[in-house]
């Protein structure tokens, strides 16, 4: 269920797309990041795991696994950077594995989550958005309210 919720949503967000033939791939992995590292810690967790996701997926890349941003650097769905968060990529090429996007873009909220913890819940997300606290939390609203958004919008089954 949870997966055809997330395909329904990503075709509601981008339906015409030229790389909508990914969604299935997407919404998997997704899925599945959402199930194995939730972000949330209640009965609904799993959908709102992959709202996050969903959210970050269409602000930072248009729902385009093959994105790239940030001078080159910044890579696939989630735009992030090679380096500590993605080992797994450096072994083989990042934008080919939406799995691997989702892993780490999961990783690195949690890891936004623990380091702007005395910020509002809304702006938690600014080291994933930004690289600092400090900074990104307008960013960080946006990407999580949008999550909020797709919830109320089409919520889950």
């Amino acid at each position: 269920m949870l997966t055809l919720w997330i395909l329904s949503v990503l075709f509601a967000l981008e339906p015409a797309a030229p790389w909508t033939s990914t969604y299935v791939e997407t919404a998997e992995a997704i899925a599945d990041a959402s199930v194995a590292d939730p972000l949330f810690a209640d009965d609904e967790a799993g959908y709102k795991t992959a709202a996050a996701l969903i959210s970050l997926g269409w602000f930072e890349g248009r729902l385009d696994p093959k994105a790239v941003g940030d001078h080159g650097r910044a890579r696939g769905l989630f735009q992030v950077h090679a380096g500590p968060y993605s080992p797994e990529a450096a072994a083989r090429d990042y934008l080919d594995d939406v799995g691997t996007q989702a892993r780490v873009a999961v990783r690195m909220l949690h890891d936004s989550q623990r380091a702007c913890r005395s910020l509002g819940e809304a702006q938690r997300w600014a080291w994933y958005a930004s690289g600092s606290c400090g900074r990104g939390r307008v960013a960080a609203s946006h990407r999580y309210l949008f999550a909020q958004r797709l919830l109320r919008e089409h919520p889950p089954p």
